[in-house]
């Protein structure tokens, strides 16, 4: 399976891609974790670097209410919502960090599938719900592959190897 970082339509192999549904396997998950990790944790830097004198991380309650940030090559719009930044770029790839802002690192199945369903085909279909990718990421977490992530709720976190960051995700 070949996927690009910011392409929305991606080639999937047949196997995979029947009668416009898609099933990821789990190595498929883990690359489109790390995907919207890394993607998470460049968008926030560039919003705290283009918005540097806000204060209320937790509420949000001095954050503009939308605008536009530039991320490498690309063009993100963000709206502000209950906790959290919704970011969409030109070809509508979302990322949702719609609580836990202050930490990039973390991600949970609302966010997961709102990131899967902006970067496949948009002829294609999840055959998932989120209570499912609650089920396939608690299985990943059994197995080691992601850790539960030290927040209150139903988070995790991709391990990453090294001492300056065990595995906690980054923050401000």
């Amino acid at each position: 399976m070949a996927i690009q970082l910011g392409k929305r339509h991606a080639c999937y192999s047949d196997r995979r891609h029947n009668g416009g549904v898609v099933v990821f396997s789990d190595l498929e998950l883990i690359t489109h974790i790390r995907e919207l990790l890394t993607l998470q944790e460049k968008l926030a830097e560039a919003f705290r670097d283009k918005h540097p004198n806000l204060h209320d991380w937790e509420w949000l309650l001095d954050f503009p209410k939308s605008g536009e940030l530039q991320l490498d090559e690309e063009r993100y719009e963000f709206r502000k919502h209950g906790a959290g930044l919704r970011f969409t770029d030109s070809i509508g790839r979302v990322v949702d960090m719609h609580c836990w802002l202050t930490n990039p690192g973390v991600f949970d199945a609302y966010r997961l599938l709102q990131y899967l369903e902006s970067v496949v085909p948009s002829n294609v279909s999840i055959l998932m719900t989120e209570r499912d990718l609650e089920v396939r990421l608690e299985n990943l977490r059994r197995s080691g592959q992601i850790r539960q992530a030290e927040t209150r709720g139903f988070h995790f976190n991709y391990p990453r190897e090294g001492p300056s960051n065990p595995g906690h995700g980054s923050g401000f």
